[in-house]
């Protein structure tokens, strides 16, 4: 059964969404991050880590990425710069840095250029590919 269980991939969509909270396990607190399908809600990969900011979420979006079978078109995030890191290095230097930090988005698309919107109560940026 667990040969089978193995070879199913979850059909998914381009969007995913990565975030992270923070958990006490035996009074120490540890930060649960994840990743999740933005169309179906498949969580695609977790992970604990002992720290929220020197987390290194590449581990995560690999995990996810041999989950899923491909890569996403648009990865949404809260801003946390791991999930950019982790993002750019799995997609290559050409994509630019735009200038949010709030609420982030993350797009492959075919154009190289990087747009920052304003809303009402956050900001959020694209990164495109």
């Amino acid at each position: 059964m667990e040969s089978l269980l193995e070879t199913i991939r979850p059909e998914v969509g381009d969007r995913w969404h990565a975030d992270e909270v923070w958990v006490k396990i035996r009074g120490d607190v540890k930060y649960l991050f994840a990743l999740m399908d933005g169309q179906t809600r498949y969580i695609l990969a977790q992970e604990v880590a002992n720290s929220k900011h020197r987390h290194n979420a590449r581990s995560l979006l690999r995990t996810a990425k041999e989950a899923a079978g491909k890569k996403p078109k648009e990865f949404v995030t809260d801003g946390l710069h791991a999930y950019r890191l982790a993002y750019l290095r799995s997609t290559g230097p050409s994509t630019r840095r735009a200038p949010c930090t709030s609420r982030t988005r993350i797009s492959t698309t075919s154009s190289t250029t990087t747009t920052c919107r304003s809303g009402s109560t956050a900001s959020s940026a694209t990164w495109r590919r």
